[in-house]
């Protein structure tokens, strides 16, 4: 997808894959058509890009792939824990948004 490598290390914290250009991208992965996925408040400032993906029919298909910092502005914190929720519906329209300006990351 991005022709990227795999974090050094198993449990990386806060991003899972660099991508060629030196990008460390945190990986979500979810199977749920509606909810949330949680970013942790901890770690975010280690990542410069969210990827969300999507299971779906037996494949996944990228919901939003952009700068992380875009993605926690649409997100709620949820109190006491010390994480963002980034809502499916609004990193999916975040996605759309992003990619009519023209600002949407390329490469996948």
């Amino acid at each position: 997808m991005i022709g990227g490598t795999l974090a050094h290390r198993a449990n990386q914290h806060g991003f899972d894959v660099i991508s060629k250009e030196g990008r460390k991208i945190s990986v979500k992965t979810t199977a749920q058509k509606s909810g949330f996925v949680a970013i942790s408040e901890r770690t975010l400032h280690y990542a410069d890009d969210l990827m969300l993906l999507q299971y779906i029919g037996g494949g996944l298909v990228t919901i939003y792939y952009g700068c992380i910092k875009n993605a926690v502005s649409v997100a709620r914190i949820y109190d006491g824990v010390g994480k963002f929720e980034l809502d499916i519906s609004k990193a999916r329209t975040l996605a759309r948004k992003l990619e009519a300006s023209g600002t949407q990351q390329t490469g996948l």
